[in-house]
């Protein structure tokens, strides 16, 4: 009964054309070249949870941050935006982690000066991960040509749990002009390690 059920399935399926993703295989005419064919689609089909689940590990947080710049004769308003944090990691102002970031007001600023402020990063997740600090989206875009963000993060692995401070900064040219004002994002981009 078994053997007679399998022939006519195999009989059946090597006449009909196998489509994978919108992909024809040609008729298949040899039991073994069809039992190859649904032995590769079902690797490709064990394989795809792997790949979409290994995509999906990357994240990121964006912190808002803003200032002003003490120019002779100069007016400015500080300016921030809002912190995105995305599960597995927290970005706080203590090390007891109980008071998240928002935003960050770096003041007002002098030119040809650095200005500093630390945060706790924790890592909330359930792996080990690292970091890549960088700052994107500067308003108005003239300011990178004055200003360089920076943090003292050197990469270190962050392990689950495991809370890290971490020194932001931002340095000023002396000759900054025209700029009373400013705003950037800062990208906290999280690679599981």
């Amino acid at each position: 009964m078994c053997s007679s059920l399998r022939k006519s399935f195999l009989k059946v399926v090597s006449r009909l054309p196998i489509s994978v993703h919108g992909v024809a295989f040609p008729r298949i005419e040899k039991k073994k070249h069809l039992v190859v064919m649904l032995l590769a689609v079902a690797l490709v089909a064990s394989l795809t949870p792997a790949l979409v689940n290994f995509t999906s590990i990357i994240h990121s947080t964006v912190i808002g941050s803003g200032g002003t710049v003490d120019l002779p004769f100069g007016f400015g308003f500080g300016s921030g935006g809002t912190v995105y944090l995305p599960v597995g990691v927290g970005v706080y102002w203590d090390n007891n982690c109980t008071d998240s970031v928002k935003e960050i007001d770096w003041g007002t600023i002098q030119p040809g000066s650095t200005v500093n402020v630390t945060v706790f990063v924790k890592n909330e997740g359930n792996r080990a991960i690292s970091l890549n600090i960088t700052a994107e989206n500067w308003s108005p875009l003239e300011t990178t040509s004055y200003m360089t963000f920076s943090s003292n993060y050197m990469g270190q692995t962050i392990n689950v749990r495991e809370i890290l401070q971490v020194t932001l900064s931002l340095t000023t040219s002396s000759n900054i002009e025209d700029i009373t004002s400013f705003s950037f994002d800062i990208s906290v981009d999280i690679n599981p390690v």
